[in-house]
């Protein structure tokens, strides 16, 4: 899993420090994207995607909130989508370039 830069406002934001924000939480995987922003003078909105561990249930906001203890505002995920799973390579690494086919559905 290539660790891809995300520019937000002419800043850079490290996906991993996102998701290692959000797995001080009990969630099973985290991946996170950038996806271009409506605003493209923005640059690009930190999307969030994350499978939770059986039986475990939190909501968009509560994680969002959790995050926030963790990062900084413009760090934030802007949107948390929920799967089941995250899709994985051969290795098992989890796959950000898989997560890009969900921005239609997470936009």
């Amino acid at each position: 899993m290539t660790t891809t830069t995300i520019v937000r406002d002419g800043f850079n934001i490290s996906p991993q420090e996102v998701e290692e924000a959000i797995y001080t939480h009990p969630v099973l995987e985290v991946g996170v994207i950038g996806m271009p922003d409506s605003i493209e003078a923005r640059g690009e909105r930190v999307l969030a995607f994350v499978a939770l561990r059986g039986g475990c249930v939190t909501y968009e906001d509560e994680l969002r909130e959790h995050a926030r203890r963790r990062l900084a505002d413009l760090k934030l995920p802007d949107k948390i989508v929920f799967l089941e799973k995250l899709p994985k390579g051969i290795s098992g690494k989890i796959q950000r370039t898989a997560l890009k086919k969900f921005e239609i559905v997470a936009a």
